[in-house]
């Protein structure tokens, strides 16, 4: 153990201070009690992070422009299923002092690291910072967008950045990245770090939408269409030569493959591939199993492995209910499952299951956190009741019905995220009532130039009444006014709490009035924020 009695002081500070910030005045605990006590001690962080190596607790990092919160939550809520402790800033607080903020959270009064696996998301920007300090045991790199250019720079800097980061290691973290994005993909290049790749296999159920829609909305990578060729937005050009990328689109299969005609940088070939099956089921499919099997097979001489096999299954009775029994519903209690049969090697060459959170962004993230619960060895049984009963906390995008109001809230800050938010949106629902909470603060960025290459201009007549709040409402105002929609039908209100109130009278009347076909008969609004307005949400929805 690395740390004094000094640190173990720093331990029952931050949880006091945490209990304030939370109970009374309903903050969230993990960034403020870690700023003030960084403050009197600069060598804080080094000595927990000293702590964490010393222990040889497993680590898992996620990073990447979208995705992060929900895959971090995914992996969580499977390993926590089957038995295992785990550490990890759920909430996305995940800048330095919410990344040690979560792991300092984790240790007890007495000193004592309170967790078998440590699984924190990071933003891009302190990727680099934090693998410095924490050795991680797998990085998972979710894509790499243009966001919030004012900190980070142009995407290519950034992929590098986190690249050349982890190629600077003394260790090789095994790395999960998606072989559908070019530059989330390249990390991984000419490395010696063992690699699991991710991609689509089948989106046939929409093939015969695609000339209408942006790809995005589909593989997570802006890119349009064109005389049977796909010309990148996001990653215009190749990472490894700068050349234009290329990429083909195969209708019958509608896989997306990229490629450079300079240098001969492609898409890798996948480990798994999703497909999308009738009734919204998702059916992941093992390129090859034998040689998936021995890329995580090898890993079980580690003492990392060894510790992940004693302490992540329970002992269920046989006598329980079974995760695939007919009467296992959706409440089914994970601690109840029939899942015995714990074996590391058993790797079906299918994976399927009902998502409980719906998207084309989320099949990404549920396959990410597939791989790296796969890769520990948790049996299919607890991964598929983890995923169809896992459901979003407030803080990146859920939906949450109180009083007869359904708030459906999602995170926007990038266009690529956003054009997603909006395509998932309006696949559902012929219009509805807007609530944009925009502002402009340090960890929003001040750049809100972005908004400029949302395709608001797809969506119209879909918008029925909008209200916009928030530091920098206007600049959205102007940006859907010149997009097309209707300037009688914008309203801007800098209060948050008065905005989302006059939004949800907006909706209350479309019920009363019998102006809506939802059979529910619910108040219904769609809120898109910027992230420091979430919070602020909070207090008046939650």
């Amino acid at each position: 153990m690395n740390l004094n009695i000094k640190n173990n002081i720093e331990i029952i500070l931050y949880k006091f201070f945490k209990l304030i910030l939370v109970v009374v005045l309903r903050r969230n605990g993990d960034v403020l009690p870690l700023y003030l006590l960084r403050k009197f001690d600069k060598n804080l962080v080094d000595n927990f992070a000293k702590d964490i190596n010393a222990i040889n607790i497993p680590v898992i990092i996620i990073t990447g422009t979208n995705g992060k919160t929900t895959t971090t939550n995914l992996i969580a809520s499977c390993l926590n299923n089957a038995g295992s402790k785990v550490c990890s800033n759920v909430n996305g607080a995940n800048m330095i002092n919410g990344i040690f903020g979560s792991i300092i959270g984790c240790y007890s009064f007495n000193g004592k690291f309170n967790a078998d696996i440590i699984v924190i998301e990071t933003d891009e920007k302190v990727f680099p910072y934090v693998i410095s300090k924490i050795n991680p045991d797998i990085i998972v790199i979710t894509n790499f967008y243009r966001d919030q250019l004012d900190r980070y720079g142009e995407v290519n800097t950034t992929m590098l950045n986190i690249k050349n980061s982890i190629k600077s290691l003394k260790t090789y973290p095994v790395l999960i990245l998606p072989t559908n994005e070019p530059l989330a993909s390249f990390v991984g290049f000419n490395t010696k770090n063992k690699k699991l790749h991710f991609n689509f296999k089948s989106i046939k159920k929409l093939s015969d939408k695609l000339d209408d829609i942006d790809i995005t909305e589909v593989f997570g990578v802006s890119v349009k269409k064109n005389s049977g060729n796909i010309a990148f937005t996001d990653a215009v050009s190749c990472p490894q030569c700068g050349s234009i990328l290329s990429a083909e689109f195969n209708d019958k299969y509608a896989i997306i493959k990229y490629y450079c005609n300079s240098c001969g940088y492609k898409s890798n070939i996948s480990d798994i591939e999703a497909e999308i099956l009738e009734d919204d089921y998702l059916n992941f499919s093992f390129n090859n199993t034998e040689e998936f099997f021995s890329k995580i097979k090898s890993n079980n001489i580690s003492d990392m492995q060894n510790n992940i096999n004693k302490s992540y299954y329970s002992n269920y009775s046989n006598n329980s209910i079974g995760a695939n029994d007919a009467n296992c519903k959706n409440n089914c209690d994970i601690h109840n499952a029939n899942t015995s049969n714990h074996i590391i090697n058993n790797i079906n060459k299918n994976f399927s299951f009902k998502p409980s959170i719906q998207g084309y962004y989320n099949i990404l993230n549920y396959m990410a956190a597939f791989l790296v619960v796969k890769y520990y060895g948790l049996n299919d049984e607890i991964i598929k009741i983890s995923f169809e009963n896992y459901f979003t906390k407030f803080g990146r995008s859920f939906k949450k019905t109180f009083k007869g109001v359904e708030y459906n809230v999602d995170l926007v800050k990038n266009p690529s995220g956003f054009n997603n938010v909006l395509g998932k949106i309006f696949e559902k629902n012929n219009y509805i009532n807007a609530l944009f909470a925009f502002s402009d603060r340090d960890a929003d960025g001040r750049d809100v130039s972005w908004i400029w290459d949302v395709n608001f201009e797809k969506y119209i007549d879909k918008f029925n009444n909008i209200i916009i709040t928030g530091l920098r409402p206007y600049d959205m105002a102007i940006r859907l006014k010149t997009a097309g929609i209707n300037a009688e039908k914008i309203k801007v209100n800098y209060n948050v709490g008065k905005a989302l109130y006059e939004i949800i009278n907006i909706s209350n009347n479309d019920v009363n009035n019998n102006n809506i076909t939802d059979d529910k008969k619910l108040s219904r609004i769609y809120i898109f924020s910027t992230y420091t307005e979430l919070s602020n949400l909070e207090k008046i929805i939650v």
